[in-house]
């Protein structure tokens, strides 16, 4: 049998049977997706299109991070200047 890095030297690709953690990381995903689907497709019908719904999530997005940031930011103490 051979090793692994006679394995990888050779080019080959080594499959492994993902872990159970990795399937529920997968399901829950395809869950979110399949529930995402729904919910743009609901705001669809209400006249939203996806195009403004995936701005709105960037708005969003940003404002989270920026959020972060000055939480993160406060949490240290001010330099000092020299």
């Amino acid at each position: 049998m051979r090793g692994w890095a006679e394995t990888l030297k050779a080019g080959k690709q080594v499959y492994r049977m993902p872990l159970e953690s990795e399937l529920r990381e997968v399901i829950g995903a395809l869950q979110s997706e399949v529930e995402f689907e729904a919910v743009v497709s609901e705001l669809g019908a209400a006249g939203i299109d996806r195009a403004r719904i995936s701005f709105l999530a960037q708005e969003d997005i940003a404002a989270f991070c920026a959020g972060a940031v000055v939480a993160t930011s406060s949490s240290y103490p001010a330099s000092r200047s020299a």
